[in-house]
C-alpha cells in the first residue's frame, strides 16, 4: 500500500509541475520581460519534444522494471523542483 501511495502522489505532482506554467504564462512573460508569444512558444516546443520523444524513449525502456523507472523519473521531476524552488528570485515584487 505505501507504494501505491508513493506512485499516487509522485504522478500527481508531475502532472501539475507539467500543467502548471499554462495558467503562469503572462506572469513568467512579465518576470522574465519577454512577449507572451514568446512564453508560449517555450510551453509548445517542451510539448512538441514531449510528443516527439514518447515513443521512442518506450521503445527504448522497454526493457526496464516500470516500477523503478517511475520511481527514477519521479526523483528526476523532484530534483528539477526543488531546484526550482531554491533558484534565484527575479521578480521585483519580492
Amino acid at each position: 500500500m505505501p507504494f501505491l501511495a508513493i506512485v499516487m502522489l509522485g504522478a500527481f505532482v508531475a502532472q501539475t509541475t507539467e500543467y502548471l506554467p499554462i495558467g503562469l504564462l503572462g506572469d513568467m512573460a512579465r518576470n522574465l520581460n519577454v512577449s507572451e508569444a514568446a512564453i508560449g512558444a517555450l510551453v509548445t516546443g517542451y510539448a512538441w519534444i514531449a510528443a516527439v520523444t514518447a515513443i521512442p524513449f518506450t521503445l527504448l525502456s522497454n526493457h526496464l522494471d516500470r516500477r523503478l523507472l517511475f520511481l527514477a523519473l519521479i526523483a528526476i521531476i523532484t530534483a528539477s523542483n526543488l531546484l526550482a524552488a531554491v533558484s534565484p528570485n527575479r521578480d521585483s515584487r519580492a
